[in-house]
């Protein structure tokens, strides 16, 4: 190996330069100058001149634009550019240091008049020069689109061969990028081939997914085969099994399971699924999408993979198009419907939603698939409008890895008032599915296109996202160019002046491309925000070691780095490794696996230098997982012994269009107690309506007998409690529910059943006053008057009638096993409740109750001689307002009291909300049918960057409840730009009900003593999903009891997008201070769906979740833990 410290003299001519000048007083500081045409010599414009028979209607991928790709292509130490073009010459620039760079395009031998899309350097031929492979795609005449392969001569003078047919790697498919990588582990590069249709008037549109492999769609997989004087590729994607088709727009290689075979991510454009394609080790891929994530991004575009929280894990981000402002979000048409998205799942397709998606790695908790949390919303990368290129990498050396986004596009395409112009049948099948007309004419196909002019062009700012090191990332675009608005697609970064931080490229339509200098470090001899620089010099056949790991290590602190170049959108980055390093200036010791399995290990290695590890010199190891194995906490038993949860398909949205979610799948209820004396604990699980309610009797052996509950099948329970009502010592059963899916309110009656002593129950009556009902899905029973028998609260969870205003919540005495209705008037429509709990907050000896709901405060009822009083002020409180699920007690900082952990709706979603920025839903009956039209409402920034309160529905959205809004609303645009407060005034405030939402974070609520709370938010990793259920034990035996919590929602409205996040989240309690996350394959928790109640069983020995329409998930705690 080779080490390089980087002399000042190399880049003394930038500093001597005006343009390159750099404050000193700002070393440190992320900052990137783009460099003018005029000094770098880059003058390079993907230019597209459209005319009658080149445009949007004959091809709307004619804007997808081209990459660019880094390579040091004469082997002098400084990285070169290479830009790929549509209509205009490709061009090759070699940078002559300062920033200055040359066209060298023609003398070099590089002439092409095809239409390139991807850009890929890689030594194709192994001789240590980097070649070019370009992409072509556009033409209908398939020996138009021939890619190009362009071999380096390595000659004194740059001279390149096109040499694609004498490899076998003309292909003509319709290409958006090729990687290079070792699939077959071989030791020499196979490729992968990303396609996509030419143009489908109808992409969208619902079809059976083409699993031949012939499609024209179709990627293709080419195994090098060797040869004599170079190697010659051979298509055998069939035998490989990539044969599914697709739009293809990014790709990048990873060992996603870490099993040293290299996987494949592609990002599919439209309807298609994304791919991930998990290598088997024996020469084939299976699509495990599905599997390992919950959902994706719906028009997939670019792609990068990388480790964003530094656990060793890699994880995915992919771009999709959501604007990040209201009025662009108000004028693009997505076209999202609950019946259609029920088809498309139908037919095959995968969860989709029209964001960017950001896929945080799990591990593998049952195999070797691993499954993703989808964080995209919390970690503020989920709105960068219409995007193309990803890339993660270290632009301010501080060890965490940031986000560059290239985006727009050349036409405003998804422009409803543009799709509204255009006939209604050509806009709904060009863009969203259906039969098309193919007979329109030359001149209409003229007029729409003049029209489609008007709006111009989709131009934005680039963004760049810093890393927060806490799952979240902090716009900073400001600092990328200054804000300048480009149509930028194909984007990759370099180390352009070799001074230790990351500069940037990108390849912009009709706009000169921008290169950018990072302007972190001051000169290499910046002690602060160090590097490192690693090349890798693999053995022949693999000679930049592609597929290889890098794996540094700082104390505790690790980072792990993947040798591969294809990246982002139709790009190549530049190979060398690059590390940050903060202020350290040393680091223990870097490791490199190589991909033919062997390991070069460094110690002591000192900052600010580039290494050169040789192959040659590592030694041969057995496979070594990077996660060592550990017995997790818990581990998976067999549950079918128990029942599963069964709902009927009713479709909520069809009665009301905009709720949030559905209301019908709130179940299953889960209780234990003893119920037949024996002294193990036996368990009751709520059925739906129409199914059987069950009793499970434990034996010694752990296992369960099952016992239906007589006439359960009529009502949906959601929750349950058991208590001794009739004093003959064994545990009756209440039961309550409700359903949107029943008659009118959704209510039901609540069932009591009384237990004979062995476990048998019949249902009783009479026990509460008369034609009682109510839709409920909490109940609590606790003696809140001291005279030996436990009284009950029963929360009111909605009234179809009158949603969303409050329904009615119940407090009963229990006189001789009656109830006796003893409801205080401010507790009876105290709102929309989803839990409650009972604790002595006061200690005064007395329970008093907590209670928490739907845009509510979790409210505070203080126990008097005079009744319940509403104490929620005292608590001294506020900004509390949540979408909260869940309530548990429990000493948290054991001093003796019981604080209040609270499962809330997570910070996983579009609502950012803070007490300044609340969310609302406002509600109110607009069109006098007797039902009350739902407008919810949230904070967005709009053009100038002002945030104002504007509502969370489309024009089409709003007009499906109320087709009286076209009317105030003639033109999307001016729809785009009302604001709530504007809609408001159209329909008056009178009579209009408004809720609003301030915090959405999962807490612990810390008892003061007093009645005085403080509130603490749990970690990032609590806040993935809404928790509806959690359980408390203290699994790690230091005396601090530690949080069980699961949820999710997945029936969620189509166009917000399920809650998936979540796994079940296990939180240590760190003595009262703190909580530390177990990730999910040291956890063992792997709960896929709707988890909606949860019981520790047998001293804490044993874990069942209820999941609803699904079985209960059983875990055992593991016998080392």
């Amino acid at each position: 190996m080779r080490f390089k410290l980087y002399p000042f003299f190399i880049l003394l001519t930038c500093f001597l330069t005006s343009w390159g000048c750099t404050d000193k007083s700002k070393t440190g500081e992320l900052r990137f100058t783009k460099i003018d045409a005029s000094h770098s010599g880059i003058d390079f414009n993907n230019e597209i001149i459209e005319d009658d028979s080149l445009n949007f209607y004959h091809n709307e991928y004619v804007y997808i634009g081209s990459g660019v790709g880094v390579g040091d292509f004469n082997k002098d130490g400084l990285q070169d550019v290479f830009f790929g073009g549509s209509q205009v010459e490709s061009k090759l620039y070699i940078n002559k240091g300062n920033f200055e760079f040359e066209d060298v395009t023609l003398a070099a031998g590089i002439t092409n008049t095809e239409w390139i899309t991807g850009v890929t350097v890689e030594d194709v031929n192994q001789d240590g020069w980097d070649d070019i492979y370009l992409c072509v795609s556009h033409f209908s005449n398939p020996n138009q689109r021939k890619n190009l392969l362009f071999i380096n001569q390595g000659t004194a003078e740059l001279k390149f061969v096109e040499s694609a047919e004498a490899y076998g790697l003309a292909d003509t498919g319709f290409s958006t990028n090729a990687a290079f990588f070792d699939y077959d582990k071989d030791g020499d590069l196979d490729m992968y081939l990303l396609n996509h249709k030419l143009f489908d008037p109808q992409p969208n549109r619902i079809v059976r997914i083409d699993t031949s492999g012939l499609a024209s769609s179709s990627d293709k997989l080419f195994r090098n085969e060797g040869g004599a004087e170079h190697p010659i590729f051979k298509n055998v994607s069939l035998e490989a099994g990539i044969r599914e088709d697709g739009y293809g727009l990014g790709i990048v290689i990873s060992d996603i399971n870490q099993d040293n075979f290299p996987d494949i991510y592609v990002a599919n454009d439209y309807l298609s699924n994304d791919y991930l394609w998990i290598n088997n080790g024996k020469g084939g891929f299976e699509n495990q999408i599905s599997a390992a994530t919950r959902h994706q991004s719906f028009s997939s575009m670019g792609v990068d993979i990388a480790d964003i929280n530094n656990d060793l894990l890699p994880d995915i981000g992919v771009l999709d198009m959501m604007p990040n402002t209201n009025e662009r979000k108000k004028m693009m048409t997505l076209g999202f419907s609950p019946d259609k998205y029920d088809m498309q799942r139908r037919a095959g397709y995968h969860h989709q939603y029209s964001r960017n998606v950001l896929q945080v790695n799990q591990g593998s908790p049952t195999g070797n698939i691993p499954v993703f949390s989808e964080i995209g919303q919390l970690a503020n990368i989920s709105e960068t409008d219409w995007s193309w290129s990803i890339l993660f990498a270290d632009f301010d050396n501080d060890r965490w890895k940031d986000i560059h986004v290239s985006n727009g596009l050349g036409k405003d395409l998804t422009n409803s008032d543009f799709i509204s112009f255009t006939s209604e049948e050509l806009s709904k099948q060009s863009f969203f599915g259906g039969s098309f007309e193919n007979s329109v004419s030359q001149e209409e196909v003229v007029n729409w296109t003049k029209e489609l002019d008007k709006f111009g062009s989709v131009s934005k700012e680039n963004f760049l996202f810093v890393n927060d090191k806490n799952l979240n990332f902090l716009d900073k675009s400001e600092i990328l160019g200054n804000g300048e608005k480009s149509v930028s697609q194909g984007a990759a970064y370099a180390d352009f002046d070799n001074d230790g931080d990351l500069d940037l490229v990108v390849n912009n339509m009709n706009q000169k491309a921008f290169i950018y200098r990072n302007e972190l470090r001051g000169s290499v001899q910046d002690s602060t925000n160090n590097f490192l620089k690693v090349n890798l010099e693999g053995l022949k056949g693999n000679l930049n070691g592609v597929g290889s790991k890098i794996v540094v290590f700082s104390g505790d602190d690790t980072q792990i780095f993947e040798e591969t170049s294809t990246r982002g959108y139709a790009s190549s980055v530049d190979k060398r490794i690059h590390v940050g390093l903060g202020e350290l200036q040393m680091v223990d010791s870097l490791k490199v696996l190589w991909s033919s399995g062997k390991v070069s290990v460094l110690k002591a290695i000192k900052a600010n230098q580039e290494l050169f590890i040789k192959e040659s010199e590592a030694v041969s190891v057995g496979f070594e997982p990077l996660l060592k194995k550990a017995t997790p906490i818990f581990q998976a038993m067999v549950s079918e012994q128990f029942q599963a949860h069964q709902e009927k398909i009713f479709s909520d949205f069809s009665r009301r269009r905009m709720q949030p979610q559905k209301y019908s799948q709130l179940g299953p209820a889960m209780a234990k107690a003893d119920v037949n004396g024996d002294g193990l604990g036996d368990i009751f699980i709520g059925g739906s309506k129409g199914q059987e309610s069950t009793i499970y009797i434990q034996n010694s052996k752990g296992e369960f007998t099952k016992s239906s509950l007589s006439g359960s099948q009529k009502n949906e329970d959601l929750d349950a409690v058991f208590l001794d009502i009739d004093k003959d010592g064994d545990q009756d059963l209440i039961t309550v529910g409700g359903s949107t899916e029943l008659p009118t309110s959704g209510q039901q009656s609540v069932l009591v059943y009384l237990n004979d002593g062995k476990g048998n129950f019949d249902i009783s009556e009479n026990h509460f006053p008369r034609d009682f009902k109510i839709f409920s899905s909490t109940i609590t029973a606790k003696d809140i008057d001291n005279d030996g028998d436990e009284d009950l609260f029963i929360g009111g969870r909605l009234d179809n009638t009158i949603f969303p205003g409050s329904p009615e919540s119940f407090l009963f005495e229990n006189v001789d096993g009656k109830f006796k209705d003893v409801t205080p008037a401010d507790l009876s429509r105290i709102g929309m409740v989803t839990d409650a709990v009972c604790l002595d907050f006061d200690e005064d000896g007395l329970q008093d109750l907590v209670i928490c709901g739907d845009y509510m405060e979790l409210e505070f009822f203080k126990n008097t001689n005079d009744g319940f009083k509403r104490f929620t002020q005292e608590t001294e409180l506020t900004g509390n307002h949540g979408w909260w699920r869940s309530l548990k007690l429990a000493d948290i900082d054991q001093d003796g009291d019981l604080d209040i952990v609270a499962g809330n709706f997570g910070e996983n979603s579009k609502y950012h909300v803070t007490a300044e920025n609340p969310a609302y839903l406002f509600a109110k009956d607009l069109d006098n049918n007797g039902t009350q039209e739902l407008m919810p409402a949230y904070f967005i920034k709009n053009l100038k960057g002002e945030f104002k309160l504007f509502p969370d529905l489309s024009r089409d959205q709003f007009a499906e409840q109320t087709p009286k809004i076209r009317q105030y609303y003639a033109k999307y645009a001016a729809y785009s730009n009302a604001s709530m407060s504007d809609v408001i005034d159209h329909f008056g405030r009178n009579e209009m009900l408004e809720l609003r939402c301030d915090y959405l974070g999962t807490a612990w609520f810390e008892n003061l003593g007093s009645g005085k709370f403080t509130r603490h938010e749990l970690p990032k990793e609590a806040q993935f999903a809404p928790v509806n259920a959690i359980e408390v034990a203290d699994l790690n035996s230091d005396g601090f009891p530690d949080l069980i919590l699961a949820g999710n929602e997945y029936h969620t409205e189509v166009s917000t997008g399920r809650s998936d996040a979540s796994y079940g989240t296990v939180l240590l309690n760190e003595n009262g201070k703190g909580w530390s996350a177990v990730p999910s394959y040291l956890s063992g928790l792997y709960l896929i769906g709707d988890v909606r109640s949860m019981l520790l069983l047998n001293n804490g020995k044993n874990l069942l979740f209820g999941v609803n329409n699904a079985l209960p998930a059983y875990f055992s705690l593991s016998a080392n833990k």
